[in-house]
């Protein structure tokens, strides 16, 4: 009768815990060497994508060095070329929203690509160049399909012309 009491007791107490709150969402840019005036695409990947309903955030890149030819390999469900805002890419902007249509919140395993940036490389041999994630003009936001809002991890990448 006493391991019963403790076991219902147990399973009480743990059915109260609060839950662990999600990891942030990582967003990845992977660095790359390229020739001037070569084309480069480098792709956005993720790390701990578990039941995403949706995101948002803005690209940003140096127009001096890099310009847009874009967007390829697009491996998320339900992404499209709608899914991006295009209107300031010769400002080295390009910001980015999408959800989840069925609403059922997707996982992806870790190091997937969800989509690629393309680039010409327009800077003299010698430039060190960026593509990060920036909150402006589109403010980070993620959500799980608890309707959480977790955090956003960047990792922003580097790219070489040589």
């Amino acid at each position: 009768m006493r391991f019963l009491v403790c076991s219902i007791l147990l399973l009480c107490i743990s059915a109260f815990r609060t839950p662990r709150p999600a990891p942030p969402l990582t967003l990845s840019v992977d660095n790359h060497t390229v020739r001037s005036g070569a084309e480069v695409c480098v792709d956005v990947r993720v790390k701990h994508f578990w039941d995403i309903m949706s995101i948002q955030y803005t690209m940003k890149w140096n127009p001096k060095h890099l310009a847009f030819r874009g967007l390829k390999e697009l491996n998320l469900r339900g992404l499209s070329s709608q899914n991006f805002g295009l209107h300031k890419v010769q400002e080295g902007m390009l910001t980015f929203s999408w959800y989840d249509a069925a609403l059922r919140g997707i996982t992806l395993p870790d190091g997937t690509s969800i989509y690629q940036m393309c680039f010409l490389a327009k800077a003299p041999p010698g430039t060190k160049t960026w593509v990060r994630f920036v909150d402006y003009p589109t403010v980070f936001e993620v959500s799980n399909k608890h309707s959480e809002l977790i955090g956003l991890q960047p990792a922003n990448g580097t790219i070489r012309i040589e």
